[in-house]
């Protein structure tokens, strides 16, 4: 069968599995965690060429430790609130596992978001005195800002055309991505022996067809 070049991040974001369009897959826009039956060697970075979520500087205001919204009735910790403001539009890892909520502070019967996954931020909520930030522009699905920490991103080009392949190193057949775009590496591995990074929870592509000289941090 004739190989398909994938055309948008759509496309791998409707075979994957929990990152939304956003912030996840790179693919011919751009674009980014999942464990798979290997071991990951390390961890490098991920998701959007652009930073994720919005473009908003909301850091430069910090709040005060302690403060109390309009009706008094809980006191919002402020360094968690400023945390939040601080990763707003740009990439977390979480530092353990944790539930994802709704708006009003519920549990997402289900979901769960593992340790290590790095996420874009998109958008803060507080519920009561606890401070949750949005992900990859997930619509009404939260996590508590406590559980995750601040990740720096790495961009890189390909080189040459880049066939695209599972956790277990198994190649996804009729897709590849073009030379010279560009992908967010997330964490890298070995499967026999071949180095592989990971560009969205179950993507990876081979170490071998990144241009190493255009690593680029996207920021922290």
């Amino acid at each position: 069968m004739k190989k398909k070049t994938i055309l948008s991040s759509a496309a791998l974001i409707a075979l994957s599995l929990g990152l939304s369009a956003a912030v996840t897959v790179l693919a011919a826009d751009n674009t980014a965690t999942n464990q798979g039956t290997n071991t990951t060697t390390s961890t490098t970075a991920n998701n959007n060429a652009n930073q994720p979520g919005t473009n908003q500087d909301t850091a430069k205001n910090p709040v005060d430790d302690q403060t109390k919204p309009a009706d008094g009735t809980n006191t919002i910790n402020g360094k968690d609130l400023n945390k939040a403001l601080g990763l707003n539009g740009k990439y977390a890892k979480l530092t353990k596992t944790s539930f994802v909520y709704n708006k009003n502070g519920k549990r997402v019967k289900g979901l769960k978001v593992k340790k290590g996954t790095v996420i874009g931020v998109s958008g803060l909520n507080v519920n009561k005195s606890t401070v949750y930030i949005g992900f990859n522009n997930r619509k009404n699905q939260y996590l508590n800002v406590k559980n995750v920490k601040a990740f720096k991103a790495v961009q890189y080009k390909l080189k040459r055309n880049a066939l695209i392949y599972n956790s277990n190193g198994v190649r996804v057949p009729n897709y590849y991505l073009k030379k010279g775009k560009k992908v967010i590496v997330v964490k890298t591995k070995k499967v026999n022996g071949v180095k592989l990074v990971g560009i969205s929870d179950i993507y990876y592509l081979k170490w071998a067809d990144l241009d190493h000289h255009s690593a680029k941090i996207l920021g922290k």
